[in-house]
């Protein structure tokens, strides 16, 4: 052996962290942990406070309501801010005329507004003959013996329920045999 070292091989220690590394790497990573779990938290509590004062009730205010249109009883009607249009139609007595279809009854009235209710212009009935269903949509106040126009039939027993005058209603079936 001479002042050279051997060609032979010595294996290298392996490096290995120590309980002390290991300890310090946790530390921080628990540190980082609380930061993120505390700023979320915080924001949390923030949302919570921002719904809380939306919760907060605000006086209801009186406003006022002009319903025009297919009622009974058209007019100024003063309600409370948030009532249903249901509740408004309800006291302006809606007719048999009147077209719901197109508006939205469970709609709150936050402001004071104008509502116009539009009159049908047909109504639906429906046509049962031989086990058949036929739709038909026909002019509102129609009237039973109108339906001839639209109905072509042999059956003198059909002829009869064709002659009356009453008028069709919105829905109505009528059985011709």
């Amino acid at each position: 052996m001479g002042p050279y070292p051997s060609k032979e091989r010595v294996p290298k220690k392996k490096e290995s962290i120590s309980y002390y590394e290991w300890f310090l790497i946790i530390a921080i990573l628990g540190f980082i942990a609380s930061v993120s779990l505390k700023s979320l938290i915080n924001s949390a509590d923030t949302a919570e406070i921002i719904q809380s004062e939306d919760l907060v009730e605000r006086p209801l205010k009186k406003i006022q309501v002009v319903i025009e249109g297919a009622v009974k009883k058209p007019g100024v009607y003063t309600v409370t801010q948030g009532t249903c249009l249901k509740k408004v139609l309800k006291q302006a007595k809606t007719t048999k005329q009147s077209d719901l279809k197109s508006l939205n009854l469970e709609k709150k009235i936050e402001v004071s507004e104008r509502i116009f209710i539009p009159e049908r212009e047909n109504i639906t009935i429906f046509i049962l003959r031989d086990e058949k269903k036929e739709i038909l949509q026909v002019p509102l106040n129609t009237r039973v013996c109108h339906l001839k126009k639209w109905i072509h039939t042999e059956n003198k027993d059909c002829s009869k329920i064709l002659k009356s005058k009453r008028l069709l209603k919105d829905g109505e079936e009528i059985f011709i045999k």
